[in-house]
């Protein structure tokens, strides 16, 4: 089984494309979502329940950030998952493709993958729609990691669409528990990825052509607090 897990604040207008992809590109009953609706007011929570596809919907009664809504839908997986599933975590502003979720669960199923990063800088891979100052940004990101924590087949480690194997995401829990996810905001993902660093999963990775250009509605990333919040975590990190 393929789970998704869409953390989701005000993501009404994107949700419906989202889901159209995922039934276009699975079969019925290979597939469930895990949406984690983080205090929208725009309708996302009852888009998703009326969708007609098998979506969990968990709700917080306000936002609380991308950190939280990821500790929830973990959480949630990990009392759901089995050792043979496979958790793909994505954004749910529609920037990134269905299409490429097959090769990242070829990738767990044939080459034993643990994990399976859908990656701006591998060959194949780029942005198109973002603005300049976040491209530097993103730039800035993926030096830092690569300098503190370079890892064999890992370039992209921002990005927060990635597949996991359950046997994996297993391991990850017995080890942190409830500590996996400490961050509030959008390093949320990278510290997930930090940590799983340390139980020396084999990482690959597919090209992704991160389509900004098709994200509707104003991005919630305040850039320079999530700088420093990166910075933050890698002092953190690295102290343990």
């Amino acid at each position: 089984m393929i789970y998704f897990l869409l953390p989701a604040y005000n993501e009404n207008d994107n949700l419906s494309e989202i889901f159209k992809s995922i039934k276009s590109n699975f079969d019925p009953g290979t597939f469930k979502i895990i949406l984690v609706n983080d205090g929208s007011t725009d309708g996302t929570g009852q888009t998703a329940a009326n969708s007609g596809l098998p979506v969990t919907v968990i709700s917080h009664a306000k936002n609380k950030g991308l950190g939280a809504a990821l500790q929830t839908g973990f959480s949630h997986a990990f009392e759901v998952l089995k050792e043979n599933d496979i958790l793909v975590a994505l954004d749910a502003d529609n920037t990134h493709p269905i299409e490429i979720t097959k090769s990242m669960v070829e990738k767990i199923n044939g080459n034993n993958a643990d994990i399976v990063i859908a990656s701006r800088y591998c060959g194949g891979g780029e942005e198109k729609g973002l603005k300049y100052y976040r491209k530097i940004y993103s730039l800035f990101a993926g030096l830092m990691f690569t300098f503190f924590f370079k890892y064999k087949g890992l370039r992209d480690y921002t990005c927060g669409y990635r597949a996991y194997k359950g046997e994996f995401l297993m391991k990850l829990r017995q080890k942190f528990g409830a500590g996996l996810i400490t961050e509030t905001g959008f390093p949320a993902g990278t510290e997930i990825l930090l940590r799983s660093l340390g139980l020396k999963p084999v990482i690959m990775e597919v090209p992704l052509i991160l389509r900004y250009d098709l994200k509707k509605g104003k991005s919630k990333m305040k850039v320079f607090r999530t700088i420093l919040a990166y910075l933050r975590l890698v002092y953190r990190i690295k102290k343990q």
